[in-house]
C-alpha cells in the first residue's frame, strides 16, 4: 500500500510525495517548480483509481492530474485569456463511469462544471446562466457525487443548503435548508461524506457537530456536537469507517469515533488518552480497511502516525528520503502499496 499527500501550505513549496507502507521510505514525485509548473492554490484532491492518478482542484490555476505511475502532472483545464471561461475550483470529484471529473466554483460564475479527464475539455452542467433550472447557486462550496440517483450533491455556503443537481438536464433543487426538512442548520460545513440515502455533513466551527441529512425528506440529525466535556466534534474532515460502523472525525489534535446507529462518541486518537508519540496539528487522514489502520498528517510536526482504528495506539511513521515540509494531504495507493502526500 501507498499513501500519496499533498505537501502545499507554502505555494512556494507545492510538492506531491509517496511513502511506501512496508518500508516507510519517502520519495519525492513532484515539486513546484518541476518542468517550468508552478502550483497556484491547491484547494482539493481527490484519487482516480481508473486512470492510477490524483486529480487537483487549482483554485487559481484550474485543474490538474497527477499519473503515480509515470509522476506526469498535466493541467487538462488551464485558464486562458478569457476571464469569463475561467474555472476557480472550490471542491472536485472524479466520474469513474463518465470518465470525467466535477467541479464546483463559487466566483464569477457559480457553477457544476464537467471537466473531460482525457482531453480537459470543460462543460457546464447547471449555473445561473441559463444552463439548468432552479434554485440559483450562490456560493457552492462542497461536493459529493450520488452515482446511484445520477445526481450531484451541493454544499451551498451562501444558502445554508443541501443542493442536489440533477447531471443529465442541470436542474437545481432543494433537499435541504431552513424551510426544507427540520432540524439544526446547515452552516459552516468543511466536509460532506454520502452513507447510502443520506449525507453526513461535519461543522467547522467551535460549537459545530456532526449533521446527518436525510436526502428524502431533508430532516437533520445532530449525530454529536461539542456540549460534552471530554468529546467535541468539530475539525477537517469526516470518513465512513465502514468496518467498524461508525464515522471519524479529525480535528487539529484528535480523531473522534461517532457510531453510526447509537450516535455515541469517543475520543479514539487523542495525546491523553491514547498511547504513542505525541502530535500538534492534523490535518488528514487515509483509512486502510484491510488493516483497520489510519493514516495521518500532522501538518506542524512535519510528521505522519500510523494509527490503531480499534484501540487508538499510534506510531510514527519513520523512513529514509525526503523531509516533509507542511503536509496537508493523504491518500492511499493500494496497487502500488505506498502513500501519495
Amino acid at each position: 500500500h501507498i499513501l500519496y499527500a499533498i505537501d502545499h501550505y507554502d505555494m512556494r513549496k507545492g510538492r506531491i510525495v509517496s511513502i511506501d507502507l512496508q518500508t516507510m521510505q519517502r520519495q519525492l514525485l513532484f515539486s513546484h517548480g518541476s518542468d517550468g509548473f508552478y502550483f497556484g492554490q491547491i484547494l482539493a484532491a481527490t484519487f482516480d483509481p481508473l486512470n492510477k492518478q490524483i486529480v487537483l482542484a487549482d483554485y487559481s490555476k484550474g485543474v490538474h492530474t497527477f499519473n503515480v505511475e509515470t509522476n506526469r502532472l498535466s493541467t487538462i483545464s488551464v485558464n486562458g485569456s478569457a476571464f469569463e471561461n475561467y474555472l476557480f475550483p472550490t471542491d472536485v470529484v472524479v466520474d469513474v463511469q463518465n470518465s470525467r471529473a466535477l467541479a464546483v466554483q463559487e466566483s464569477e460564475n457559480p457553477s457544476l462544471v464537467s471537466i473531460d479527464l482525457s482531453t480537459g475539455n470543460r462543460t457546464i452542467i447547471s449555473d445561473n446562466s441559463g444552463v439548468g433550472s432552479g434554485v440559483l447557486f450562490r456560493s457552492p462550496r462542497r461536493l459529493e457525487l450520488d452515482t446511484n440517483n445520477d445526481r450531484a450533491l451541493i454544499y451551498d455556503d451562501n444558502l445554508y443548503a443541501i443542493l442536489a443537481v440533477n447531471l443529465s438536464t442541470g436542474e437545481r433543487s432543494v433537499i435541504a435548508d431552513y424551510r426544507n426538512g427540520t432540524g439544526d442548520w446547515i452552516q459552516y460545513i468543511s466536509s460532506l461524506e454520502l452513507d447510502s440515502n443520506k449525507l453526513i455533513g461535519l461543522k467547522s466551527l467551535q460549537d459545530g457537530g456532526l449533521l446527518e441529512i436525510n436526502l428524502e425528506n431533508g430532516n437533520r440529525t445532530l449525530m454529536s456536537d461539542n456540549t460534552g466535556e471530554a468529546v467535541r466534534v468539530s475539525g477537517n474532515q469526516v470518513l465512513i469507517d465502514n468496518i467498524n460502523d461508525r464515522y471519524l472525525v479529525t480535528s487539529s489534535n484528535s480523531i473522534v469515533t461517532v457510531d453510526r446507529n447509537t450516535k455515541v462518541q469517543n475520543v479514539l486518537f487523542k495525546e491523553t488518552v491514547s498511547s504513542g508519540p505525541q502530535m500538534s496539528w492534523l490535518t488528514d487522514i487515509s483509512i486502510d480497511p484491510s488493516r483497520n489502520t489510519g493514516y495521518v498528517l500532522d501538518f506542524f510536526g512535519k510528521r505522519i502516525f500510523e494509527v490503531n482504528l480499534l484501540t487508538g495506539e499510534r506510531k510514527l511513521l519513520s523512513g529514509s528520503g525526503i523531509n516533509l515540509v507542511s503536509p496537508i494531504d493523504i491518500e492511499i495507493d493500494r496497487n502500488n502499496n505506498q502513500l501519495l502526500i
